[in-house]
C-alpha cells in the first residue's frame, strides 16, 4: 500500500514538473517569434504574437494568424484608426445557441470572388472562453493577402539583393 502512495506521488510530482516544463517553453517561445510592423501593406497589431505563419504558399489568399491577449474592441479600434476605414459584421453560427456563434469583424481592403470573402484585408475574432484558456489571447487576428501580391513582392524583394 506504501509504494503504491508513494508511486502516485511521485507520478503527481511528474506531471507537475512537465506541466511547469511546458508552460515555460511555451511563454519563451512566444516571446522569440518577432514579425514586421507592417506585413506586406498592412499593419500588425503591436502587442499580438505570431500564431500561424502564413499558409501554404499554394493556397490563395495567404492567412498569416496572429493572437492578443488584449480585449477585441482595442483591437478593432487600432485597426479602424490605422486603415482608416469601416469594418463589416459577421455573424455565423446557431442562433439559439449564443456558445455556438462566431463574429467576425471584417476590414475588406479588396473583395474576394465570394461573399463574405476578402482577398485582402483584416478579420478580428474574439475568442469565447475555451479558447482563450487554449491561445492564452483574448483576440484572434487574420490578416489575408491575395497570393500574387505576396508573390511579386518576394519577387521585387530578391531582385534589390545582389548576388
Amino acid at each position: 500500500m506504501k509504494a503504491r502512495k508513494v508511486k502516485a506521488l511521485l507520478s503527481l510530482f511528474g506531471i507537475i514538473g512537465l506541466t511547469l516544463l511546458i508552460n515555460s517553453y511555451r511563454e519563451k517561445n512566444e516571446k522569440e517569434i518577432a514579425f514586421p510592423g507592417i506585413l506586406y501593406g498592412i499593419p500588425t497589431y503591436p502587442d499580438s504574437r505570431l500564431s500561424f505563419p502564413m499558409s501554404s504558399m499554394n493556397g490563395d489568399p495567404y492567412i498569416a494568424v496572429f493572437l492578443s491577449r488584449d480585449p477585441f474592441e482595442k483591437v478593432l479600434q487600432f485597426y479602424k484608426d490605422e486603415l482608416k476605414m469601416e469594418y463589416k459584421v459577421l455573424k455565423y453560427g446557431h442562433k439559439k445557441r449564443k456558445h455556438m456563434t462566431m463574429t467576425i469583424y471584417q476590414f475588406e481592403i479588396e473583395k474576394g470572388d465570394l461573399e463574405n470573402y476578402i482577398s485582402k484585408g483584416i478579420e478580428i475574432i474574439p475568442l469565447n472562453r475555451r479558447s482563450q484558456e487554449v491561445y492564452r489571447a483574448r483576440t484572434k487576428i487574420k490578416i489575408i493577402l491575395p497570393r500574387k501580391e505576396v508573390l511579386e513582392f518576394n519577387r521585387k524583394k530578391e531582385e534589390k539583393i545582389p548576388h
